[in-house]
């Protein structure tokens, strides 16, 4: 199972009682969690626990994902980890000599810099909050469009139902296509 939290693109903060029926559910079917860490930083509720924090019994079973891309504002260097059981890091070690060589010094040292730097994730957050505020109340502004401010993430998800059903489109690829066509605007559609 992947979980994501905060997700992309909802928004959505599990509360650590979530990630314990969620542990409580993997361990009894006998599932792995993948755990995609990557915005943890963007946690405007301050309720974000990882997982296996909130179920460290889940350990020998979990995989967690993050690096410095969002949380450092370092998307583009493609720096990042996971820790899992060692069984698992060295599948993924063997998977990893096969598709790419190594990642450039420039961006393990940038990197690096980066995680001993405990100010940027704080800015980076409180400038998302802010952008996060505008971008829903703008988007409230528009007829057919109703967008809840998202608890976590990067990202808005509006729902443009009543946009829709207004302008005649059949779907929000509809809606994707004429954004894109008329106002050279890209939004994924959902």
């Amino acid at each position: 199972m992947i979980l994501s939290s905060p997700g992309n693109p909802t928004g959505a903060v599990h509360p650590e009682y979530r990630l314990r029926q969620i542990a409580d559910w993997a361990e009894r079917n006998d599932v792995w969690i993948i755990s995609d860490d990557i915005y943890r930083a963007f946690d405007y509720t301050d309720t974000y626990r990882s997982v296996l924090a909130a179920a460290p019994q889940l350990r020998a079973r979990t995989v967690v994902v993050g690096g410095v891309s969002k949380e450092h504002a370092m998307t583009g260097w493609r720096v990042g980890w996971l820790a899992a059981p060692p069984k698992i890091i060295a599948s993924a070690r063997r998977h990893v000599s096969r598709t790419i060589t190594h990642v450039p010094t420039v961006n393990q040292r940038a990197a690096l810099a980066a995680l001993g730097d405990s100010a940027t994730p704080v800015e980076a957050a409180r400038d998302y909050r802010r952008r996060r505020a505008l971008l829903v109340e703008a988007l409230n502004g528009i007829d057919g469009i109703e967008c809840q401010l998202p608890d976590g993430g990067m990202f808005a998800f509006p729902d443009v139902s009543g946009l829709l059903r207004d302008r005649g489109w059949n779907s929000s690829a509809d809606l994707a296509a004429w954004l894109l066509d008329t106002a050279h605007l890209a939004v994924v559609p959902g």
